[in-house]
């Protein structure tokens, strides 16, 4: 399984957003991704909602990176969600 993004991990705006990702196979996520694309596309599109997808490509198509203090919530937010997952799990 494959962390696949719609919008490109170069678009830094939505690059670790999650309603820009999803599981994918390694072959739709590297092998074909232009046949994948449109199709994962629709199924977000589907989950999300027509307003909440086109907010995300507006953000997607802004040029805004995220600062050094976006990057550290980021960081703590999944730090704690990996914590809890292991406290759920009982892994060391």
């Amino acid at each position: 399984i494959h962390l696949g993004h719609y919008w490109s991990r170069k678009e830094t705006s939505t690059r670790w957003c999650e309603d820009n990702t999803r599981p994918q196979c390694y072959r739709c996520n590297c092998k074909n991704p232009s046949q994948a694309l449109p199709i994962f596309g629709q199924k977000l599109r589907k989950e999300l909602g027509d307003m909440r997808f086109d907010m995300l490509e507006i953000k997607a198509k802004s040029t805004t990176k995220l600062t050094a203090f976006e990057y550290q919530i980021l960081i703590d937010q999944y730090t704690e969600k990996v914590n809890q997952l292991k406290e759920k799990l009982n892994i060391e």
